[in-house]
C-alpha cells in the first residue's frame, strides 16, 4: 500500500517537472533575436532592412508583443523597446542603427597608484545648443554665422533666426553678422542660447568688385529681346554686319567662307546652333528675301539657304532687335531659331561714310 502511494507521488512529481519544462521551453521559443524578427516582418510586409548582423543578433524580443497589422506600429514599438532607430529611406528600405546617446562618454586616466591604473568615466562632448538670433528691435536675423570657437564646427541661422548646433561641453560660441558687433557666449550648462546682436560699425561706402553695362536685353517682354544700337555695332571694329553681331550676341555665330565658286557670296550664320533657314530676318518689320544659293560647304548651314545679312552696310543700321527664342507659332517655320528685326536709319537729311584700308602681311596686296 505504501509502495503504491510512493509510486503515485513520484509519478506526480515527474509529471509536474515535465509540464514545467515544457512551459519553460515554450517561453524560450517565444524569444527570438531581432534579426530573425526583422526577417519575418520583411517577408510579411515586403520591406527590406539594412543592419549590422553582429549588433542586431544580440538583441532578443517576444514577437507576440509586436502583433500589429500595420508596419508603422511595429517600427514605433521597436524604437521604444530596443536600443535601435529605424530610418526609412524610401522604396520600402529601412536602415537600422544604434540610437545616438545624448552625451558621449570617454575614458580618462586620472592617476596611477601602486601600479594600478584608475579609470573614470567623464561626461563630456556633444551638447545640443539651440536658440534664436535677433537684432535690437527683436526682429530675427537670417544667415548669422555661429561658430564653435577654435574649431571649424559651425552653422547659420535660418529665415526665422533659429539655429541648432552640437558642441563640446564648456566651450564658446561666436556669433557674427555683417554690420553687427560679434559676441562670444559660453555654453557651460546651457542648452538654449538666445542672442541679441547690436549694430556695430556702419559701412560708409560700398565697393562693387566687378560690374557690367546697362542691361542689353529687354526683360519686360514675355521672351527676352536683345537690342543692339549702331554705336555698339561700330565699336566692334568689324567690317561687316554679321561679324559685328558675332561680337555682341553670344548665341549668334557666323562663318567666314573661302573664295570657292558661289559660296563666297553668302556667309552662313546660326542662332542657338540652328542654321540660317531657321532664323527669320526682317527689315523694318518686313521679311527679307532669301538667297537662291544652296550652301554646300562642310560648315554650319550646310544644305540650307539664308538671307545675305553681310550685304547690309553697318552705317545704314539704326538698331537691331533679336528674339533669341522660337517664334514659329507667330511667324512660321522659318522662325524656329528666332527672329532678327533690322531697323534702318530713317533720317533723310543725314548720312555717313566709312573708309577702311588694309594690307596683307606680305605687302603684296
Amino acid at each position: 500500500m505504501k509502495t503504491n502511494k510512493l509510486m503515485r507521488l513520484l509519478l506526480a512529481v515527474m509529471l509536474f517537472s515535465s509540464i514545467t519544462s515544457n512551459m519553460a521551453a515554450n517561453e524560450l521559443k517565444k524569444e527570438v533575436t531581432l534579426s530573425e524578427f526583422l526577417n519575418e516582418i520583411s517577408a510579411k510586409h515586403e520591406v527590406f532592412f539594412t543592419y549590422n548582423p553582429t549588433l542586431v543578433s544580440t538583441t532578443s524580443l517576444n514577437p507576440e508583443e509586436y502583433e500589429f497589422p500595420l508596419l508603422d506600429k511595429i517600427i514605433n514599438k521597436l524604437e521604444r523597446k530596443t536600443s535601435f532607430d529605424f530610418e526609412y529611406l524610401g522604396n520600402k528600405y529601412y536602415v537600422v542603427y544604434h540610437k545616438k546617446p545624448e552625451r558621449a562618454k570617454i575614458l580618462r586616466i586620472n592617476s596611477v597608484n601602486n601600479g594600478i591604473t584608475a579609470l573614470t568615466l567623464n561626461e563630456v562632448i556633444q551638447n545640443s545648443i539651440t536658440g534664436k538670433v535677433t537684432d535690437d528691435s527683436g526682429m530675427p536675423l537670417a544667415g548669422v554665422n555661429i561658430i564653435e570657437k577654435g574649431t571649424t564646427n559651425g552653422t547659420t541661422s535660418d529665415f526665422d533666426g533659429n539655429y541648432s548646433i552640437n558642441v563640446t561641453d564648456d566651450t564658446k560660441l561666436v556669433f557674427s553678422y555683417i554690420g553687427f558687433a560679434s559676441q562670444e557666449i559660453s555654453t557651460a550648462g546651457k542648452n538654449t542660447i538666445n542672442v541679441q546682436l547690436s549694430e556695430g560699425m556702419q559701412l560708409d561706402e560700398f565697393i562693387v568688385v566687378g560690374s557690367r553695362t546697362a542691361p542689353r536685353s529687354n526683360a519686360d517682354t514675355p521672351l527676352p529681346v536683345d537690342v543692339i544700337g549702331a554705336k555698339d555695332l561700330s565699336s566692334t571694329g568689324q567690317a561687316t554686319f554679321d561679324k559685328a553681331l558675332q561680337y555682341r550676341i553670344p548665341s549668334f555665330n557666323t562663318v567666314q567662307t573661302p573664295v570657292n565658286d558661289a559660296t563666297s557670296l553668302l556667309d552662313p550664320y546660326e542662332i542657338r546652333n540652328m542654321g540660317p533657314s531657321r532664323t527669320l530676318i526682317l527689315i523694318n518689320g518686313k521679311r527679307k528675301n532669301l538667297s537662291a544659293l544652296l550652301y554646300t560647304q562642310t560648315s554650319p548651314g550646310r544644305g540650307e539657304t539664308g538671307a545675305d545679312i553681310s550685304a547690309i552696310p553697318t552705317d545704314a543700321i539704326k538698331r537691331v532687335e533679336i528674339l533669341r527664342d522660337g517664334a514659329s507659332a507667330q511667324y512660321g517655320s522659318d522662325a524656329i531659331a528666332g527672329v532678327m528685326n533690322i531697323i534702318l536709319k530713317d533720317s533723310p537729311n543725314e548720312g555717313s561714310a566709312t573708309v577702311r584700308t588694309g594690307i596683307t602681311s606680305e605687302g603684296d596686296g
